[in-house]
């Protein structure tokens, strides 16, 4: 159920919305370790369980610990995406509010359009510092 509610926050869903994601998405499926044949918990059941953690004090504390876990050992979250941090080269940056983990490409094109040299970086590396 926790996992139902981290789902919840990274997707900005409402219950009802991830009562519906979870039957739909087999991704949310896998994530819950729920079969394709297993019932999905309805909206109501989601509150109850928040509202449960919320009056002993724990989904406060459940959130903070997840957030203070090693990003390399048990997998980043960041704006709804799950990723498994493999490549020790690749790194974080912020692009349009988002948060995007990899590598870029800069390509350097002639006038008509034809790419002349290409040079892939760390996604922290500045557009303006390649020419």
């Amino acid at each position: 159920m926790f996992r139902a509610l981290l789902l919840q926050q990274w997707f900005n869903l409402s219950d009802r919305d991830l009562s519906e994601a979870i039957a739909d998405r087999l991704s949310f499926k896998s994530f819950l370790g729920l079969s394709l044949s297993d019932p999905v918990p309805d909206d109501t059941t989601f509150c109850r369980f928040r509202q449960k953690l919320q009056e002993e004090s724990l989904l406060e504390k459940l959130f903070l610990l997840l957030d203070g876990q090693d990003d390399d050992y048990i997998g980043i979250t960041r704006n709804g995406k799950i990723y498994y941090k493999s490549d020790p080269d690749a790194r974080w940056t912020v692009k349009r509010g988002k948060l995007p983990c990899g590598y870029k490409v800069h390509v350097n094109a002639d006038e008509s359009g034809i790419a002349r040299r290409l040079e892939m970086t760390p996604a922290n590396v500045h557009d303006s510092s390649k020419q």
